[in-house]
């Protein structure tokens, strides 16, 4: 018979092994997928948004061409020329050209006043008519106004197409 201590006789408490961080639980996997969709949904509308905007960048770029050629050459005739073309190009992509290649004059700016989504100003009455009418020539304070106005119809526009 054993006399000694029966405490001595126990062993020590073990303890349970460390929960492994790795392979995660189901719900790890579906959030991880979650968030792999979502990432890839995120990237493809910024890429689609970008090519989407793309001849909204391309205007905005000719249009700051012609106005540096203006403000060096100060042919105002030509400068109201290749701006109310880019605005013509821009419109043609945004709309149904049965809808905008026959405008012109004051048709023509009340399309522009129309689309452009709360640009303030108007085309109407703009140095842009007076393209329309001949004898007529802008200040330089006008066309300034004017492409400004271009510039902000230009972005801020919104197409059917």
């Amino acid at each position: 018979m054993n006399t000694g201590d029966p405490l001595a006789q126990l062993r020590d408490i073990h303890e349970p092994a460390a929960v492994a961080w790795w392979p995660p639980a189901p719900g790890w996997w579906l959030l991880a997928l979650l968030i792999i969709v979502l990432v890839a949904l995120a990237l493809y509308w910024a890429v689609q948004s970008w090519r989407a905007a793309a001849y909204r960048r391309h205007a905005r770029n000719e249009l700051r061409l012609a106005y540096t050629h203006w403000r060096q050459d100060a042919e105002s005739t030509r400068y109201l020329e290749q701006l109310n073309e880019i605005l013509k190009r821009t419109a043609l992509v945004s709309f149904p050209r049965a809808d905008i290649a026959s405008l012109s004059g004051e048709s023509w700016c009340a399309f522009l006043d129309r689309q452009g989504n709360g640009v303030s100003g108007g085309f109407q009455g703009s140095a842009l008519e007076s393209l329309y009418s001949p004898g007529l020539a802008p200040s330089d304070a006008e066309l300034e106004d004017l492409h400004q106005l271009a510039l902000a119809w230009i972005i801020r526009h919104r197409g059917e197409s």
